[in-house]
């Protein structure tokens, strides 16, 4: 439950050339995975057989980063991995380290076991309502750029 990482094997009507056409005319290209203002449906980088993208929907686009690669075979492969982008995983732990620091620090300052219980479950249903919501936001944002990225490569 609320796995932030996905893989998916995905077979194309077009071939190699025409795939990597088109993801490079839809994508704002960059080195470095941030929303940025633009009319392309992706930002990223597109290689000869992969390709590391995210969303341009705002605000969050962002936080997918679909990491594929191209197999041609009898049909077109696009082997694809989606995962929660690292700044907002990073942001998450930060989160949790401050508000399980803050909860605590009054706790012992005040110090009384219950308190202490109403901290930690507070602490807990704090980091779980903030990890609930972007487990929510992941899955949006994944769905929505892939079923953007299937439609533009003619997925079968």
């Amino acid at each position: 439950m609320f796995k932030l990482e996905n893989t998916y094997l995905l077979e194309s009507e077009i071939k190699l050339e025409e795939a990597q056409l088109i993801l490079l005319q839809n994508t704002l290209i960059q080195n470095n995975l941030y929303l940025n203002t633009t009319d392309r449906s992706f930002i990223g980088k597109v290689n000869n057989i992969s390709f590391s993208i995210i969303g341009t929907f705002f605000p969050i686009g962002v936080l997918c980063v679909f990491n594929g690669k191209f197999i041609q075979k009898d049909k077109l492969e696009i082997e694809i991995t989606t995962s929660l982008h690292k700044a907002f995983r990073l942001m998450f732990k930060i989160w949790l380290l401050v508000l399980a620091g803050v909860i605590l620090f009054f706790s012992i300052s005040n110090f009384s076991f219950t308190l202490l219980a109403f901290s930690l479950i507070a602490l807990i249903i704090g980091a779980t309502l903030f990890r609930i919501i972007l487990y929510f936001a992941y899955v949006l944002a994944r769905n929505k750029t892939l079923h953007k990225l299937k439609s533009l490569l003619k997925v079968v």
